[in-house]
């Protein structure tokens, strides 16, 4: 008998092997965008918020943005996406920058940082959260944070290839799961941090964040400048959908906790005259962002409709609904 030798694609840096299907087939990803849009000039809000500490500024430079401490005392800034990049169990989250610091290798009593993370306090700088590199000083950290509480391992003690910052403009990635961070600057691994007992985050849906942060009393001019920073799932965007019905006057149904997908709602019994149907995107009581109020006119009720919405949310999917006889069914994921 003759055998076929075997032939393995393997991803050299993080050791993995691809994949193929008892069908034969390869198995393969592909990319999606799902938070941080490009920057053109032009300060986008509907993608980007910006928060200014004393006076700090953010500014479009073309296809950049700029983050400046602006010679105040303690001034910065920061620019978080609008949307979150949900996480999918059992798929790969990519955050990836293009990020230069002009004052590299760094300035005392400033703290620089840009991944994916959330943030907590007054105003909302404090890392909650989340992935992300920061330049502490003089010193380049990998950082991961949970409930507050960062761990960060300084640049001399990476288990990957060594790297030293400069002003020049760099590619940073982050690669996140359920088990493990991977930590790459120029398509190069830097750095592995494995979940092994304990989870390296309380949420894995996260922002695309940038700040640049005077601290210690510090009036030093210092900036950050971002060419991109966008968080991308390497795999599908659509999973298996999830339904619930509800009906008759109903003013609290939780459908989901966290980030998901409203795909449609079906209005299966009309109900009568100036009955509504409320959905949030919220996480336990009818209130935060208002995804749409179904309701008819004063003088018609709502008829039996099938209703296309293909919208994400990111705290939870709420819904309140007004009418004894009305009955609905909402389809999402």
């Amino acid at each position: 008998m003759t055998y076929m030798p075997t032939v393995q694609i393997t991803e050299g840096d993080i050791g993995k092997v691809a994949r193929v299907t008892p069908a034969r087939a390869l198995g393969v990803a592909t990319m999606a965008r799902l938070a941080g849009a490009s920057f053109h000039g032009v300060k986008d809000t509907s993608f980007w918020a910006e928060i200014l500490v004393n006076s700090g500024t953010v500014t479009a430079a073309g296809t950049s943005v700029v983050l400046s401490t602006n010679s105040n005392i303690d001034g910065g800034a920061q620019y978080q996406s609008v949307r979150s990049g949900r996480y999918v169990a059992g798929l790969t989250n990519i955050w990836r920058g293009a990020i230069r610091v002009p004052g590299g290798p760094g300035t005392a009593n400033n703290t620089a940082r840009w991944g994916m993370f959330n943030c907590n306090s007054a105003p909302a700088v404090v890392p909650l959260d989340g992935f992300y590199f920061e330049l502490a000083g003089t010193t380049l950290n990998v950082v991961t944070c949970k409930a507050g509480i960062p761990a960060a391992v300084p640049s001399a003690s990476w288990s990957g290839t060594p790297f030293t910052l400069d002003g020049n403009n760099h590619l940073y990635e982050i690669w996140i799961n359920n088990s493990a961070a991977y930590f790459f600057i120029d398509d190069v691994l830097r750095h592995k941090v494995t979940a092994a007992a304990a989870t390296m985050s309380d949420s894995l849906t996260l922002p695309s964040t940038l700040q640049c942060l005077n601290t210690a009393s510090s009036a030093t001019l210092v900036t950050l400048e971002a060419r991109s920073a966008a968080i991308h799932r390497m795999g599908p965007l659509v999973t298996e959908t999830q339904f619930k019905n509800i009906a008759g006057t109903v003013a609290s149904t939780q459908c989901k906790l966290g980030a998901g997908k409203l795909h449609r709602v079906i209005i299966n019994t009309p109900g009568a005259t100036n009955d509504t149907i409320t959905l949030y995107d919220h996480t336990a009581v009818a209130g935060g962002t208002t995804i749409a109020v179904i309701k008819p006119t004063n003088t018609n009720a709502l008829t039996i409709v099938s209703l296309e919405y293909q919208i994400p949310f990111y705290a939870g999917l709420f819904v309140a609904t007004s009418g004894a006889t009305l009955d609905v069914t909402v389809v999402y994921e």
